[in-house]
């Protein structure tokens, strides 16, 4: 029996029978990507979502000696707010179904989510390839997006982290003087920096578990200071991170996070407790996760529609939870 081809109704059925199961693949699929890096992912948001800190002002305690010295007023506290913004991208896919065949094929349980059973057609499967290209975009886009109406890439739908490292450089917010910025002048040795660390890291981040989010030319970094001096080059991941947080004083977990998503060559990592930083999701109300269209003359070449709003931030930049370390300064 000759195969069924499929079609532009075949996949609207599929994308409006199975849309419960597929609205749930964003959140997979970045979720995914979120516990690797150990990031907080947030969903439902509507335009912002705002995080408010509390700082207390330090270092006002004096001896008593029976005369108080007159001192300025000012406040005990400051709210410092954290934004989250997400902004709305989409995904226009253009294909002809003649390229498919109709077939079925079995999705293992626990692969990815459903709640349809066991077998699930073809169209689903060619439904969710296309959700799955989206949120891949979205993903290699986390570190390096800064938004841009006219960069028609996935970089120029939100702001990343880095753009927020960059913003909160620029304003004075990360610095040396902040206690929450580490640099290291080109040709300072990796024997240096492991010196160097431990005492410039506030004793507070130290004191519990702390995360290096990193490129990969960190990550080799980081092993090679966690391994220096020892026989054994080849120690799994684990134990560099034991030896590494031995070395630096971390009294808590540490994970060295180095991805792909941020590149290889950047100099700089960011030294933090986990779930620091964060990534959102808009809310999906009353949308399909693909809408299926033809707005073409050929019949045969549909349009794979999908949106997206999304953003990301840093939580807190207190260098009691933060510090960006720069190897390699100019």
């Amino acid at each position: 029996m000759k195969p069924e081809l499929i079609t532009l109704d075949s996949l609207q059925r599929a994308a409006r029978d199975y849309n419960d199961m597929l609205m749930e693949l964003p959140s997979y699929h970045l979720g995914r990507v979120c516990e690797q890096l150990g990031l907080n992912l947030i969903e439902g948001i509507e335009g912002e979502h705002v995080l408010l800190t509390p700082r207390r002002k330090d270092g006002l305690l004096r001896p008593y000696t029976g005369e108080v010295k007159t001192r300025s007023e000012a406040p005990l506290m400051e709210i410092v707010p954290s934004v989250l913004k997400v902004r709305t991208g989409y995904m226009q896919l253009a294909d002809n179904v003649n390229n498919y065949k109709q077939q079925r094929v079995t999705v293992r349980a626990g692969r990815y989510p459903s709640n349809q059973g066991g077998e699930h057609p073809y169209e689903v499967e060619i439904l969710r390839q296309a959700i799955a290209t989206m949120h891949g975009d979205v993903s290699r886009a986390l570190f390096h997006a800064q938004y841009d109406p006219g960069d028609q890439s996935p970089t120029g739908v939100f702001d990343g982290f880095l753009k927020h490292v960059d913003d909160l450089a620029a304003s004075g917010e990360i610095a040396e003087g902040q206690g929450n910025y580490i640099g290291f002048a080109k040709g300072t040795s990796l024997k240096a920096v492991a010196a160097a660390l431990p005492g410039r890291l506030h004793p507070m981040l130290l004191d519990g578990d702390v995360d290096f989010i990193c490129p990969m030319g960190g990550a080799q970094y980081l092993r090679a200071m966690a391994l220096a001096g020892s026989q054994d080059q080849t120690l799994p991941h684990a134990e560099v991170e034991r030896r590494l947080g031995a070395v630096l004083g971390v009294k808590g977990r540490v994970r060295v996070l180095g991805t792909s998503l941020w590149g290889a060559n950047d100099p700089r990592l960011i030294v933090c407790r986990p779930g620091t930083l964060t990534v959102g999701l808009g809310r999906r109300d009353d949308l399909e996760a693909v809408q299926v269209r033809s707005p073409y003359h050929d019949p045969n070449v549909v349009q794979f529609w999908m949106q997206v709003d999304i953003g990301t931030r840093i939580d807190q930049w207190m260098p009691e939870v933060f510090n960006l370390v720069e190897l390699n300064k100019d």
